[in-house]
């Protein structure tokens, strides 16, 4: 019961991970995540948020350390006290850091994960990420919630990441990043905001093409 947000796949084994604002799914209970295994589907442990309007909105697939990231409207994770993200390692869940907070309305609408460097990034629309007050996007690694500069001034709809170099695009309907103009569309190179010029008619997704060097909007 209830509505699916987000899907992600293991590419190892083709288990599904979907999130949203069930607490059942095809009779099993399964609180907001869980686990499809190519015949039924299983919950993962208590699974995320307590109440009615806790929800999952976005999640992310670690490979290499086989552990899955969610994010959303939350405050506790398999009964864990986690601040609307939580990483399951298999097992149990666990919080990460303070986790993400906001003074008004909070969305955290995407988890992009650049496992090479060991980075998740959380982006949507929050004030707080750890002890660190942050604008709409921060990064996590591994240890602590870190800033980027003075992050985007609106919030955050989509975001794409270059692996090679773990460059990352952002679209959303900020106008500007680290305090550059770049309306709608910005790039993070890992230690500055570069403006980039959005498309006539803007932009609500991008891809990076390894192939081809290019970046593919949507």
């Amino acid at each position: 019961s209830g509505r699916v947000n987000d899907v992600v796949r293991d590419p190892d084994t083709g288990d599904l991970y979907v999130g949203g604002d069930f607490t059942a799914i095809d009779g099993v209970a399964a609180a907001r995540v869980a686990r499809w295994d190519g015949a039924r589907w299983v919950s993962l442990g208590a699974g995320v948020g307590a109440v009615r309007d806790d929800t999952v909105t976005a999640l992310a697939w670690d490979r290499s350390s086989r552990r899955l990231y969610a994010a959303g409207r939350f405050a506790l994770a398999g009964g864990v006290a986690a601040a609307n993200i939580a990483v399951w390692d298999g097992a149990a869940w666990q919080a990460l850091g303070a986790g993400l907070r906001a003074d008004d309305s909070l969305c955290v609408c995407e988890l992009v994960l650049d496992s090479a460097r060991g980075r998740l990034f959380a982006m949507g629309e929050f004030d707080d990420a750890g002890d660190a007050g942050v604008s709409n996007i921060a990064m996590w690694d591994g240890t602590r919630w870190n800033r980027l500069q003075s992050g985007l001034s609106g919030p955050v709809g989509h975001a794409s990441l270059r692996d090679a170099d773990g460059a990352l695009f952002v679209t959303g309907t900020f106008s500007t990043a680290g305090g550059v103009s770049s309306p709608g569309l910005a790039l993070w190179d890992g230690a500055a905001w570069q403006a980039m010029e959005r498309p006539p008619g803007g932009l609500t997704a991008t891809a990076w093409d390894a192939e081809t060097g290019t970046l593919l909007g949507f």
